[in-house]
C-alpha cells in the first residue's frame, strides 16, 4: 500500500512539471518576487504562502498561473502524505475503536481530498477557474469533516488533526492564489 502512495506522489510531481511548463507559456510573462508577493496578497497566511513559493525553485521564474499550479502541488503532496500516514496509522492494532473509526473515515475523506486537488489541477489546465474553486472548496470541506472527528484526541488522531490544519491552509492558500489569477 505504501508503494501506491509513493507512486502517486511521483506521478503528481511529474504531472506538475508539465503543468508548470504549460502555464508559463500559456499566460502572461511577468515573473519574479513581485509576482510572488502579488500571488500571496490575498492569502490569510502570507508567511505560509511565501514559504511555499520560496521553497520551490520554479517560483522565481513563474507567472501567476504557474504559481497557482505550485500552490496546488504543495497541497497535493501534503494531502497524499497525510493520506498515507492515516493508512499506516490504521494498521496499529492497539487503537481504540473510536480512534480507529475516526481514522477510517478520515482515510476515505483523504482519498477524496487527493482526487479533488487533482481535479483542481486539471481544471486549471483548462482555465476552468470556477471548477478549480469548487474542487478546492470540496477538499477543504472534506478536511474539516476529518478534523471534526479527530480533533481533541491524542496519539495518532491528534497527529492527523495537526496535519489537517496544514493541508487545509495549503488548499486555502491555493484558493487565494486563484483569486489573484482571476483579478489580472
Amino acid at each position: 500500500m505504501n508503494s501506491i502512495f509513493l507512486l502517486l506522489i511521483i506521478v503528481l510531481i511529474i504531472n506538475q512539471q508539465h503543468y508548470v511548463t504549460y502555464a508559463q507559456t500559456a499566460n502572461d510573462a511577468a515573473t519574479g518576487p513581485d509576482v510572488i508577493n502579488k500571488a500571496c496578497s490575498k492569502s490569510s497566511d502570507k508567511n505560509l504562502c511565501l514559504s511555499v513559493f520560496n521553497s520551490n525553485g520554479d517560483s522565481q521564474n513563474s507567472n501567476l498561473k504557474s504559481l497557482a499550479f505550485i500552490a496546488l502541488k504543495a497541497a497535493a503532496v501534503n494531502a497524499t502524505e497525510l493520506s498515507a500516514q492515516i493508512k499506516m496509522s490504521m494498521d496499529d492494532k492497539t487503537l481504540e475503536t473510536p480512534v480507529s473509526d475516526s481514522l477510517s473515515t478520515c482515510s476515505q475523506q483523504y482519498l477524496d481530498v487527493v482526487d479533488q486537488i487533482e481535479d483542481s489541477v486539471n481544471a486549471l489546465v483548462s482555465d476552468a477557474y470556477n471548477d478549480v474553486e469548487t474542487w478546492l472548496r470540496a477538499a477543504i470541506d472534506d478536511i474539516k469533516t476529518c478534523d471534526d472527528l479527530v480533533r481533541g484526541q491524542g496519539g495518532k488522531a491528534g497527529e492527523v488533526s495537526s496535519r489537517n490544519q496544514v493541508v487545509s491552509q495549503l488548499c486555502t492558500n491555493a484558493l487565494s492564489v486563484l483569486q489573484v489569477v482571476l483579478q489580472k
